[in-house]
């Protein structure tokens, strides 16, 4: 492995744990939102879904859920270069 490889592993660490930090928090904020969109009290809340805002939901959880795949990908190189075999189920290479 070369040296700058684990280098730039490291620092995309704290990248990666702000990127699930607000992954998280979206997708639990989001979803209440959601379900208060769908309930029948989302009139007090003004938080209804309409014809003209179904389209950006839709394209915002899929944004969401590909973000969250590349992060998973991201995820899965730091853990090679840095040889982790706890996060990649590979054994170590000696």
């Amino acid at each position: 492995m070369q040296p700058l490889h684990k280098i730039l592993a490291l620092l995309s660490l704290p990248v990666l744990l702000a990127g699930y930090f607000v992954a998280f928090n979206v997708f639990m904020f989001g979803g209440l939102a959601m379900l208060f969109a769908f309930s029948s009290a989302c009139s007090s809340y003004g938080a209804c879904l309409t014809a003209s805002n179904t389209p950006w939901v839709i394209a915002i959880a899929i944004g969401l859920v590909a973000a969250v795949f590349v992060m998973a990908l991201w995820t899965k190189w730091v853990a090679d270069m840095l040889d982790w075999p706890w996060l990649t189920g590979k054994r170590r290479q000696r």
